[in-house]
């Protein structure tokens, strides 16, 4: 292994804790999906108990709020350069 850094990169790899957070959103959208529209959707299809089409429409209006969430805390202009390390 090396001791210091080759280069700088652009972009970074989130952490696995991390990758829960990311996974919550979808799933809670299915939850939530599940409990208000199978009423409103009689012809929705089952499958292992789960109805396709409010699954579908619960994970990606979750993915969308989730987008919507991650754009408000992280704007992609960055108004202030990241310190670089002086060369040794």
């Amino acid at each position: 292994m090396r001791s210091g850094s080759s280069g700088t990169t652009s972009c970074r790899v989130s952490s696995p804790s991390r990758s829960g957070a990311w996974a919550a959103y979808p799933f809670l959208g299915i939850f939530v999906a599940e409990a208000l529209l199978p009423s409103v959707l009689a012809f929705d299809p089952k499958f292992g108990n789960l109805h396709l089409l409010t699954v579908l429409i619960g994970s990606l209006v979750a993915v969308v709020v989730d987008w919507i969430i991650q754009q408000a805390r992280r704007p992609s202009l960055v108004l202030t350069p990241e310190a670089r390390a002086a060369a040794a």
